[in-house]
């Protein structure tokens, strides 16, 4: 104790000496004192005017006063020092019987002065707005101004003798004995954040500055701690990361229950020992859709909560079921065991409560376009661990993210519903309109032949008009049957072996009476010799008629033209025209389903719109790339390009 009396009087003494960097400066008759009483007296009045109510003050405007404060005590420090050394030089020169003309004498009033100037650093030292420890070389404190009592919770002359390592949270004492040893040899002053344990308080997180105090001579006479809460400012920094990686990880996936579980699984153990989301089914049922427990052992439970009705929506003392149907937050910073049986008449439901021991409770509405689709149920089991109104607010952020992925998956899985049922329609259509269209077909082939009896040539030329209507009807359907195949991936491929020529044969006796039709001339240009490939011939077949048959749609004179081009591992289709093109705003959306350029209901060329959608569909299914190149008034030129397994050598 007398060792600390004697180092607090040598620091009050000495003016609390030099610090740091500053170190051997010098100063004295260039220091303003009647400045510096300015300065000290708008510090007070700025200290008092926070004092009031610092919570509620700006952070600039504390921020700017702890700088003021830390300036002013620089200042003094540097007045207290100069004046110390010139009367400890006065002293010496005197008792050394100093010379005539030596000024061996103490300006009057010195001593005075110098202990004005001690009372005024001991007041600015007790009402800045940091907390300040001295502390020896050895980290024990022997002075501490009010600010540091009020961080740590401890009344002041409690804190005097106490080793600082003690209120360092446990976690971090080896941290920082480590660095108290280096502050000897540090080549400059120390800066990070360091987490406290107050008396009878949660942890808080507190930015600090260490400087070391030297004597005038250089040696370490202790170590200046300047401390500022920043546990709200690391608490928000901390909530935006979390939030950012929600967002983030929410958005990664459309499927319902694993956004839900996904959910769930980013709130344990970040803001909650376990978890539990509810969704309003359609009628209001409620029902439990994720769960997550930080005791692995406990997620059963969880689960099991889910079957057994909990919570009841018509109990009207069910937390759940009330923050659902009024849209408001609860937070339940203790829960009383007599609560949670008040709203549990379940046994069991009471026996699993029970073995979870929720101690605090936050549930939250999940918003979505005006509605509560859902809630999310955060617990605690640890009485250490209670929510306060900066949990909610984090709570409710993340509910807002959940939501919006949540109604996403829940709109993604009703576009899929809605697609099935579009799909089914158009496959139970489709088959309804080809039975009798291939009748039709079939009788009037047999009119033609004249099976039944003779018929006059105008009568063949209008069963061959019926004939070709029949025909192009028939493709249209099967159009429709590949589209709603491949989009249901129920396509299959079947490869084999294949003549080039005879694809491309086939393929003309398919469109020929199209291009004839329109009065055009159909180009074709084939490989030389035997060239094979190995391809599933009904899929080339039907890209190449889709592609002719647009081409033909669309050109009212000159020429469509299909060219083949084998190539070393891949072979090259091209179709072409002479038609009316595509302008540039359109190309990107030729490939859609049922898309058109022309969509009114007189639009010349006709219909589905789905060729296109089917070449590029059947063309990705041969893992193969479809390209198109036009201009307005200019034609088109479609290329395709497919991966060959083995290319086969000529004959």
């Amino acid at each position: 104790m007398q060792q600390q009396q004697h180092m607090q009087q040598q620091h009050m003494q000495q003016g609390t000496a030099r610090v740091g960097p500053r170190a051997g400066s010098d100063v004295g008759s260039d220091v303003d004192v009647n400045d510096f009483s300015r300065q000290l007296e708008d510090v007070r009045r700025r200290a008092a005017a926070l004092a009031g109510h610092p919570a509620d003050a700006p952070a600039l405007e504390q921020g700017m006063l702890s700088q003021a404060v830390a300036a002013l005590m620089a200042t003094l420090e540097d007045l207290c020092v100069a004046e110390e050394r010139l009367r400890r030089e006065a002293e010496e020169r005197r008792a050394a019987g100093g010379h005539d003309g030596d000024d061996v004498s103490v300006a009057p009033g010195a001593d005075a002065r110098s202990d004005a100037e001690r009372r005024r650093f001991q007041e600015l030292f007790d009402c800045a707005p940091d907390s300040y420890f001295v502390t020896d070389a050895h980290g024990s404190i022997y002075e501490a101004n009010r600010a540091a009592a009020a961080l740590l919770n401890v009344p002041l002359d409690l804190l005097i003798g106490k080793p600082l390592v003690l209120f360092i949270d446990q976690g971090a004492r080896r941290d920082f004995m480590a660095r108290l040893r280096q502050i000897p040899t540090a080549p400059e002053t120390l800066h990070w954040v360091l987490p406290l344990s107050p008396r009878e308080r949660p942890r808080v997180h507190a930015s600090i500055t260490v400087s070391d105090i030297r004597q005038a001579d250089g040696s370490l006479l202790g170590v200046r701690w300047q401390m500022r809460d920043v546990t709200e400012q690391r608490r928000t920094e901390d909530a935006q990361r979390f939030l950012a990686e929600a967002g983030q990880v929410l958005a990664t996936s459309l499927d319902y229950h694993a956004t839900l579980a996904t959910l769930a699984r980013l709130a344990v153990p970040r803001i909650a020992d376990y978890c539990l989301i509810h969704e309003v089914e359609e009628g209001g049922a409620i029902s439990q859709v994720a769960s997550s427990h930080a005791d692995p052992a406990k997620d059963a439970l969880l689960h099991e909560l889910g079957h057994l009705r909990f919570p009841d929506p018509a109990d009207p003392r069910s937390i759940v079921a009330t923050v659902l149907r009024t849209g408001q937050p609860a937070l339940y910073s203790e829960l009383p065991a007599e609560m949670v049986a008040d709203v549990a008449a379940d046994a069991r439901v009471l026996h699993i409560l029970a073995a979870l021991r929720p101690t605090s409770l936050m549930v939250v509405p999940l918003p979505a376009r005006g509605q509560t689709i859902g809630a999310i149920s955060l617990a605690t089991c640890d009485a250490q661990r209670v929510y306060d109104a900066s949990d909610l607010a984090l709570a409710e952020e993340l509910a807002v993210r959940g939501a919006l992925a949540m109604d996403n998956a829940r709109l993604y899985r009703s576009a899929e519903r809605a697609s099935q049922a579009k799909s089914d329609f158009l496959a139970v259509m489709s088959h309804e309109l080809r039975t009798p269209l291939t009748t039709v077909i079939g009788y009037a082939e047999l009119l033609a032949d004249e099976i039944v009896g003779p018929v006059s040539p105008l009568q063949k030329e209008q069963l061959g008009r019926i004939r070709g209507s029949g025909e192009h009807l028939l493709r249209l359907v099967e159009e429709i049957l590949t589209f709603v195949r491949v989009e249901a991936k129920q396509e299959r491929v079947y490869i084999e072996e294949a003549c080039i020529a005879d694809i491309v044969t086939s393929t003309r006796t398919l469109i020929e009476p199209l291009v004839t039709r329109k009065g055009l001339h159909l180009a074709m240009r084939v490989p030389e010799g035997d060239a094979r490939m190995r391809t599933d011939i009904g899929k080339i077949r039907q890209i190449l008629v889709n592609l002719l048959a647009n081409a033909v749609k669309f050109t009212e004179r000159g020429e469509v033209g299909l060219a083949v081009r084998p190539e070393p591992g891949r072979t090259v289709f091209e179709v072409w025209d002479t038609g009316i093109g595509i302008a540039p705003q359109h190309l990107e959306h030729i490939f859609d389903a049922f898309w058109q350029v022309e969509h009114h209901a007189t639009r010349r060329a006709g219909g589905t719109g789905l060729g296109l959608s089917v070449v590029r569909n059947l063309v990705e299914l041969l893992a193969g790339d479809v390209a198109v190149a036009s201009a307005p008034g200019s034609g088109t030129r479609f290329t395709v390009t497919l991966p060959v397994p083995a290319q086969l050598a000529e004959a």
